[in-house]
């Protein structure tokens, strides 16, 4: 190939994509998170808990629920998803929270 300089274009394909150097991710689909799954079932068991509770609080529970078949950066990453959909409410009205800050699933004042 004419023009064809390897470590260049090695490069080049590496800064497009950096997380594996690869056009697609070659992790298994049933490795995969499917956010929308765990967003559902982190809403289901804040249904059932008492309310207010915290990130950590909500997360504990669903570790030992579902133990193994989520890592614990794949329950923050879906807090943070259904705090900015507002399917779940902080107590400080922001989206990026650390694991104290109060939730529930119904708007803070309002009954």
């Amino acid at each position: 190939m004419a023009g064809f300089n390897a470590p260049r274009d090695s490069q080049f394909i590496h800064d497009q994509f950096p997380s594996s150097g690869y056009l697609f991710d070659p992790t298994p689909a049933e490795e995969l998170f499917d956010q929308a799954a765990i967003c559902d079932e982190m809403m289901d068991l804040a249904s059932r808990m008492h309310q207010p509770f915290t990130r950590k609080q909500l997360r504990l529970n669903a570790i030992s629920r579902d133990f193994g078949r989520y890592s614990s950066g794949d329950y923050k990453t879906a807090v943070g998803a259904l705090l900015k959909q507002k399917r779940l409410y902080s107590a400080t009205a922001a989206t990026r929270i650390n694991d104290d800050v109060l939730l529930q699933a119904k708007p803070f004042g309002k009954t």
